[in-house]
């Protein structure tokens, strides 16, 4: 159940929990994407295209890694409409008509009541273990 269900219902359609993009943060501080974690029913063409979109609106350091990271692998960064940012625990806006939410995995799952797919829980302990940041 998603506990703020409004813009989910505005734009029609749902984006729920799509990835994982871990993060890893070397010394001097230097963050660059690693990893995007596609679940089975999107592209990862798709998923960086619509988190790129939606981190780049905001000036949180992770967020400029996201975007910049999924430039590089290709990704159009497309208008974002009802932005929101959530002090550094997550992001939430529609892109192309789909509603889009990327943060931390405890923002998700507290403020979102969504649960990750085994898949993608596997992926993020895998990158948590390595000491990556993950966004969900």
């Amino acid at each position: 159940m998603v506990r703020r269900p409004r813009p989910l219902r505005a734009c029609g359609r749902a984006l729920a929990l799509p990835l994982i993009a871990a993060l890893a943060v070397s010394a001097g501080s230097a963050r660059a994407l690693v990893d995007a974690v596609p679940a089975a029913d999107v592209s990862t063409e798709r998923l960086l295209t619509l988190v790129a979109s939606v981190e780049n609106a905001s000036e949180h350091p992770v967020a400029r890694a996201v975007t910049a990271g999924a430039v590089e692998r290709g990704a159009r960064v497309e208008a974002v409409e009802s932005f929101r940012s959530h002090g550094g625990r997550g992001v939430q806006g529609v892109v192309d008509s789909v509603a889009v939410v990327a943060g931390r995995p405890s923002w998700i799952s507290s403020e979102w009541s969504l649960t990750e797919p085994a898949e993608l829980a596997e992926a993020r302990s895998a990158h948590e273990g390595a000491g990556r940041s993950v966004v969900l």
